[in-house]
């Protein structure tokens, strides 16, 4: 199913629940259930996640509390720490050339320190650091065991690639890669790929599926070295600006593609069944965000073609079928949306009317639609004229609510907060007009569901 899910982004995992938090809702999807909650408590609200065995929170002033297990320790970090299945890596420090990456083990223990690099990766016993001119992997006792130099890099050129057993690392913004084996610590020697490596993909078996310009091989270390067998090879090669993001599940792994105006999701069943493509309707696109296997469910970002902030989340279990139908958006059936008279001459309003038993579902319906409308009716920073539909829009929104149900607090107060957070935060505003986005919610009985 689809769920419109702007402006909460992935917060973290529930034992069977998914969390999308904003600072003005929540949203958790369960298996039977998708519910527009209260905001969490601010000292959640930024950064509660799961880290493989870590569970991370970020409290104040740079600060994060660390759950491993029954274990609980604080530690300071400047920018968002990254963690793996026993270390996690935080920075400290001032000025940026005073800047440190710091390792610590699962029970709070720094083990080490190294100047900082923007470039990173921490595998589950290796720290990769990039410079500007080299790339360096130290062990966990801070010994550089491998360093190589690192070539400029533009778009997917250049870039290394990490997964558990294999490190990638480009020797020039071509084709050549030297594939470094991570648990014996050495140089395996110099591949030559088409194009440039798009993914990495660990598998449950120990394998490692790899994505270039055209196609799908799986690397596997074996007894007499490193083994690579063909799997897939694209009908039409792709380019180096495709963006590929790549998962696996209990069933399958998952290779979403993202080619300028074309968008598809491969299926590769664990169990070697043939291998499956799903297009995109054209109203969706691959979105940024959290992506992968969360909590027993898929979770892929979408959003409305050109529409900068009409976000939406792709959620599936692994034994769900996905087709076209897929994408249909987990709102009410009952759906009303009609131009008002307005008071200013030539323009005009909405009134978008939704009846649902659920009233928070007839919520997170008209959430929806306001977001679409204020898309095809507004001006903001980062949009682009010719996608504004409508240029006669007076910015006046009444809601009416039909429902059995009857509204909490929150919820009678989320769709004002809601535009609210288009008009102040994202400056919004209706097209070829000096007027303000409002709202006017009506609540209403409703026994005819």
């Amino acid at each position: 199913m689809v769920i419109f899910s702007f402006p909460h982004g992935y917060y973290g995992a529930e034992v069977g629940a998914l969390d999308f938090a904003s600072d003005i809702g929540s949203l958790i999807v369960a298996s039977d259930n998708v519910k527009l909650a209260a905001p969490l408590d601010a000292i959640n609200l930024v950064g509660g996640r799961v880290s493989g065995p870590f569970w991370i929170l970020r409290l104040a002033n740079k600060l994060y509390l660390a759950c491993y297990g029954d274990r609980e320790f604080k530690f300071k970090s400047r920018s968002s720490p990254s963690a793996c299945e026993n270390y996690l890596v935080a920075t400290e420090g001032g000025e940026l050339s005073s800047e440190e990456i710091v390792v610590i083990d699962s029970s709070g223990e720094e083990l080490y320190r190294v100047p900082f690099q923007y470039q990173k990766h921490l595998g589950d016993h290796h720290l990769a650091l990039g410079s500007d001119t080299e790339w360096r992997i130290f062990n966990m006792t801070g010994k550089v065991v491998f360093s190589i130099i690192r070539p400029a890099s533009s778009n997917n050129r250049g870039v290394a690639r990490f997964s558990k057993p294999l490190f990638f690392f480009p020797l020039s913004p071509g084709e050549e890669y030297e594939v470094y084996d991570v648990e014996g610590e050495r140089a395996t020697g110099v591949r030559r790929f088409n194009g440039v490596i798009l993914a990495v993909q660990d598998l449950p078996d120990g394998s490692v599926l790899v994505v270039d310009f055209a196609g799908i091989q799986r690397f596997r270390i074996g007894d007499g070295g490193i083994e690579v067998s063909p799997v897939l090879t694209f009908e039409s090669a792709v380019g180096e600006e495709t963006r590929v993001l790549a998962w696996v599940d209990d069933r399958n792994a998952y290779l979403a593609f993202d080619i300028y105006e074309a968008q598809s999701l491969l299926f590769l069943p664990l169990n070697g069944d043939p291998s499956q493509w799903l297009s995109f309707p054209t109203e969706w696109r691959i979105d940024g965000g959290t992506y992968g296997f969360k909590e027993g469910f898929n979770i892929l970002p979408l959003a409305r073609r050109y529409h900068t902030f009409d976000r939406a989340q792709l959620i599936w279990a692994p034994e769900e079928t996905l087709s076209q139908d897929s994408f249909h958006l987990d709102i009410s059936d009952n759906i009303e949306i009609e131009q008002t008279a307005s008071t200013v001459k030539g323009k005009h309003g909405y009134c978008i009317c939704v009846r649902d038993e659920s009233v928070n579902k007839a919520i997170r319906s008209a959430a929806s639609e306001l977001s679409r409308l204020i898309h095809e009716t507004c001006d903001h920073p980062l949009g682009w004229d010719g996608n504004i539909l409508d240029k006669k829009f007076d910015g006046q929104f009444r809601v009416e609510i039909y429902s059995l149900d009857r509204p909490s607090e929150f919820e009678q107060g989320y769709l004002t907060d809601f535009v609210a957070k288009f008009r102040e935060a994202l400056y919004f505003k209706p097209a070829k007009s000096k007027a303000s986005l409002a709202v006017e919610i009506a609540w209403r009985n409703f026994e005819g569901v």
